[in-house]
């Protein structure tokens, strides 16, 4: 993939996106979407994409992730990172809600990455538990090395 000069291969590759629409998420799960705006795009090694951030280049990476709530009823609300399907094992955080209260979460994870002709992964966040509203997320991609 060639990169243009806003994408220049030199610099260190970090994307952070956001979406302050609100988000309608089910109690059996929802993949959110996380491209309303795009606040940093440097560097070729991670792209930020509607449903994630597709990977294409091998490395070790950091993604993080804000998620702010209305969840519609009490429970458990969980955040789960997925590599394309799989759900990432340490990619995973659970916290109680109440009936329309606003709660916001985070969650982080550091993974190494291969890349190949056949694979370029994409990194995607699923919230679960209760349904409710999102109303905003921040989400982060850097290639550390």
């Amino acid at each position: 993939m060639a990169c243009n000069t806003l994408k220049n291969r030199n610099y260190k590759s970090v994307v952070t996106a956001y979406n302050n629409t609100t988000q309608a998420y089910t109690a059996a799960g929802t993949q959110l979407s996380i491209l309303g705006n795009t606040a940093l795009d440097a560097g070729c090694s991670v792209d930020a994409q509607s449903g994630g951030f597709k990977i294409n280049h091998s490395g070790t990476y950091r993604f993080t992730f804000d998620v702010t709530s209305v969840p519609a009823a009490a429970g458990i609300q969980t955040l789960q990172m997925y590599n394309n399907t799989i759900a990432m094992p340490c990619a995973s955080v659970a916290d109680t809600t109440t009936a329309s209260g606003t709660i916001t979460q985070h969650i982080e994870t550091t993974v190494y990455l291969p890349v190949c002709c056949n694979n370029q992964p994409v990194i995607t966040l699923n919230i679960a538990g209760v349904a409710g509203d999102v109303t905003h997320i921040c989400a982060n991609a850097t290639r550390l090395a």
